[in-house]
């Protein structure tokens, strides 16, 4: 039952967000200082060097934890990914590189790998980066507007406008006191114009716990609606020493 009423105060709560838009002579300044706020104490700049990061994320959607798919991805300095998507003890998806040279993605069709460029490599690795669409935001384009104060059961929320190109357009919701993002919600609008939803797209996210890690966190509990259906993501994380070979080859 709380989860439907969740559910309902999410979706009242997104013209309210959308119609907050007071102060504008601040537009700018206060996303950027609510976003910077919370991509420092994230402090993904400051993740060790000399190890690489291992993240292990069970997927369970609908809480039947009987089709759990295993998501599990490996970072180290100098822009080494790799991502393997694993369900029924089968690879369904997978991206790997070595941040110079060499970008793969798994063919499913074909139970193989085979080389992409690394345009479409970074494209492809945005739904699947650790550290989010606001990392670097302005790296990427991303037009960052104030939309005010709202609430959501009595907790206020300070919500952020992102427009980012080859995104849909996103409400990121933060709490004021500890500056932790709470809620995205994700419109229907594609660099400004309405597009048609595409199957995939996420209604909203929730962002329920944090992992500390080194100077900083991670995300460990996450919850999402996609295509009517509640996705329920849960992360651990480790450092382990690095393993050139998990880069370099299939």
């Amino acid at each position: 039952m709380e989860r439907k009423k969740l559910i309902v105060a999410l979706m009242a709560l997104m013209p309210v967000a959308m119609m907050a838009q007071n102060h504008r002579d601040l537009l700018s300044d206060s996303a950027m200082h609510v976003v910077d706020r919370y991509v420092k104490m994230l402090d993904i700049d400051h993740l060790p060097t000399d190890s690489m990061l291992v993240m292990e994320t069970a997927v369970t959607t609908n809480l039947n934890t009987k089709d759990t798919i295993w998501m599990r991805r490996w970072f180290a300095a100098g822009e080494r990914h790799r991502i393997e998507v694993w369900n029924d003890q089968k690879m369904d998806y997978g991206l790997s590189s070595n941040g110079k040279d060499r970008f793969r993605t798994y063919r499913t069709a074909y139970e193989s790998w085979e080389s992409i460029n690394s345009e479409e490599f970074n494209k492809k690795l945005q739904g699947y980066d650790f550290r989010g669409p606001l990392y670097r935001w302005n790296e990427k384009g991303a037009q960052l507007s104030w939309n005010g104060t709202t609430e959501l059961k009595g907790q206020p929320l300070q919500v952020v406008k992102v427009v980012c190109p080859n995104m849909y357009t996103r409400y990121y919701m933060f709490e004021p006191e500890s500056g932790l993002l709470t809620l995205i919600f994700e419109t229907d609008e594609w660099e400004g114009s309405k597009k048609e939803i595409r199957r995939g797209h996420i209604e909203w996210k929730i962002f329920h716990e944090f992992q500390p890690l080194t100077t900083g966190m991670l995300p460990s509990l996450e919850s999402f609606m996609r295509d009517g259906e509640l996705t329920i993501l849960r992360t651990s994380y480790h450092f382990e020493a690095v393993d050139p070979d998990i880069f370099e080859h299939d």
